[in-house]
């Protein structure tokens, strides 16, 4: 059974150093132009669930790099490798496996070979009689439905009865799974008497399953770090689009613009604090570049939930950065203030030059550099998978990326020092 937080308990994990510069967390190049999605207003209904499952990391959009907004296309059919993908990010864990795909149909280059796996190994998803995954397919209602169950593990028994839906009968396969969903409050169905389970899931109503079950079911120390990252995500893209908006030539915009966005992700007792690392910031450092708030929850490495209750949360996690910046211990807490979580404390301690080490087996260093770089390397050049060289004398970890163009980076991870060198 999963590991589930229901008090205050702590965690103690391994990762790895975000690589050579500081990453973005998600949305926060749209805080240049205020605009986060192309294809979804802000007064449309369904723009916080889509908000929700983009700044927690479970559905990236399409970026347009000429204003970076993304496009989510919500009403497209979304297919069994992109829920993939958002299911296992929903799981809050690792994005990469070493392991090889059971089905024939999923190389080892496909882009979505680690998710699809991931989903495999750990019982989520299946395939077909005929041994493949069928990774282009649509995703219909039914399979969604045993897959969010599995994910989030929902209550369920399988020697349930019949449904209240007309055209999910006793016999149906996904019986029990639809009706899990429905008494869990994650669906109600397509009506009172119809659930359609072989229609087709859009990429909103599966973004709309993870949204609320990641709300209504147990969540595990992993997917508390998920919440995390989607309120102070959501914080840092304000901070930032008002800090951009602060240095434009003849600019007339001052905190007192930025404060009434910032109230809704903001707590009001740790508003004063922002607003003063606001001024001081573009003050001291006149390009108000946002080195304030540095943290990334990317790439975090000994993870700990310090505090995990009904209106708090407060993390604690390092990160290593190969740039510009200091390798960083962050404290970052939350709390429920007119029932939404909100930034209530961020604390940052840097460390010396090589002072913090990372104690990684060969397959925490291969499945991080591997799932980081598939995830941020460059928008020209696409990172398959990653290739085990083996170890040098004095027992470094050395691995080769695969891409698709001519360049193939070679990584190595120097077990004394605990870091990686490229």
């Amino acid at each position: 059974m999963r590991n589930a937080v229901k008090k205050v308990t702590a965690l103690t994990g391994v990762g790895v150093l975000s690589l050579g510069m500081l990453q973005p967390v998600a949305g926060e190049e749209q805080g240049m132009t205020g605009n986060l999605f192309s294809d979804v207003k802000k007064s449309s209904s369904i723009y916080e669930t889509m908000e929700n499952v983009f700044y927690m990391g479970i559905m990236s959009g399409y970026q347009d790099l000429d204003d970076y907004t993304f496009e989510m296309r919500p009403y497209n059919d979304v297919t069994r490798a992109q829920t993939a993908k958002m299911l296992t990010a929903s799981l809050g864990g690792e994005m990469a496996t070493q392991n090889d795909s059971p089905f024939i149909d999923v190389t080892n280059t496909y882009w979505a070979h680690d998710y699809i796996t991931i989903m495999a190994d750990r019982g989520i998803a299946g395939g077909y009689e005929d041994g493949t995954f069928n990774s282009q397919a649509t995703l219909t209602r039914a399979q969604a439905a045993k897959m969010i169950v599995n994910t989030f593990n929902l209550p369920f028994d399988e020697n349930t009865g019949g449904t209240e839906f007309e055209d999910v009968s006793a016999d149906h396969w996904a019986a029990a799974y639809v009706n899990a969903l429905v008494d869990s409050e994650i669906t109600t169905g397509t009506s009172p008497t119809t659930f359609e389970p072989e229609e087709n899931v859009t990429r909103y109503q599966l973004a709309a399953f993870i949204d609320r079950s990641l709300n209504q079911a147990e969540v595990n120390e992993d997917q508390v770090f998920l919440k995390v990252r989607e309120a102070y995500g959501e914080f840092r893209s304000e901070y930032m689009r008002g800090l951009d908006a602060a240095i434009q030539p003849d600019a007339t915009y001052s905190f007192d613009n930025l404060e009434k966005e910032l109230q809704e992700v903001v707590t009001e007792d740790y508003l004063p604090i922002v607003k003063q690392n606001f001024m001081s910031e573009c003050a001291q450092n006149g390009d108000c570049d946002g080195i304030r708030y540095t943290a990334t929850i990317d790439g975090m490495f000994n993870k700990k939930v310090l505090e995990y209750s009904e209106d708090r949360i407060t993390v604690q996690y390092d990160e290593l950065v190969e740039g510009l910046l200091s390798d960083a211990n962050y404290i970052i807490s939350l709390a429920k203030e007119d029932d939404k979580w909100k930034l209530d404390r961020y604390k940052v301690d840097f460390y010396k030059p090589g002072e913090l080490s990372l104690n990684l087996t060969k397959e925490q260093a291969l499945n991080y550099i591997e799932a980081t770089y598939r995830l941020h390397y460059s928008f020209s050049t696409k990172v398959y998978s990653i290739t085990d060289l083996g170890t040098n004398e004095d027992g470094d970890y050395l691995m080769q990326l695969n891409t698709d163009s001519a360049y193939q980076d070679t990584i190595r991870f120097d077990i004394e020092d605990g870091r990686f060198y490229y």
